[in-house]
């Protein structure tokens, strides 16, 4: 592996790591937002906070989505990279 290589890896690495550590952000807020939400529904009140809950999820489903294809292996003997986002 040249040294290029390796600093693209690098940096798909470190990608990866603000992805997953987003994504577990959102899930542990969609969380407790969710708790707030079935609190209020025994109470018979409104849901609050159905809109945040879906973006954070949307957002998590999309970035679990390109943490797939990040580590779904391109075939070794094509020089095929990754497209850039």
């Amino acid at each position: 592996m040249c040294r290029s290589q390796s600093s693209m890896l690098a940096l798909l690495i470190a990608q990866m790591q603000e992805n997953a550590d987003q994504v577990e952000k959102d899930i542990l807020r969609s969380e407790e937002l969710l708790a707030v939400d079935n609190e209020n529904e025994k109470k018979d009140l409104p849901f609050q906070h159905q809109d945040e809950i879906s973006e954070k999820l949307g957002r998590a489903e999309g970035l679990l989505m390109d943490l797939f294809l990040d580590v779904t292996p391109w075939p070794k003997s094509s020089n095929i990279h990754r497209p850039q986002k």
